[in-house]
């Protein structure tokens, strides 16, 4: 009876499939086929999601430094207005009222140099 438990036992190895034997997919190929196949079709997957990033933030960043650019020459216009309009004050200010407008630019230069200090 030793015997026939014996043989059983290489009976049973021989028609096991074995680990270290890949098994076959249902498509045909072995898991590990399939295992690189998913894996590159993953890779290609998250290269294109990559390219798909990268446009969309440089499409962003393009729009973003567009509205940057479009505030930025609107603040320096805005700027401009008002130095044209500080300057068309004093000068009617000067035509006006020449001693006044003297006096009041010796107090704020008196006022700047008493708070620099």
């Amino acid at each position: 009876m030793a015997a026939n438990r014996t043989d059983d036992a290489k009976s049973d190895d021989r028609t096991s499939p074995s680990r270290s034997s890949p098994s076959l997919s249902p498509s045909g190929g072995t898991e590990s086929d399939n295992g690189s196949s998913d894996l590159a079709d993953l890779r290609r997957q998250i290269d294109d999601l990559t390219t798909q990033f990268r446009q969309h933030a440089a499409a962003s960043a393009a729009s973003l430094v567009g509205r940057a650019r479009e505030s930025g020459q609107e603040a320096v216009a805005g700027v401009r207005e008002v130095g044209d309009n500080f300057t068309r004050a004093v000068d009617d200010s000067l035509k006006k009222r020449p001693y006044t407008t003297l006096a009041v630019a010796f107090g704020m230069g008196f006022l700047f140099a008493a708070l620099s200090r």
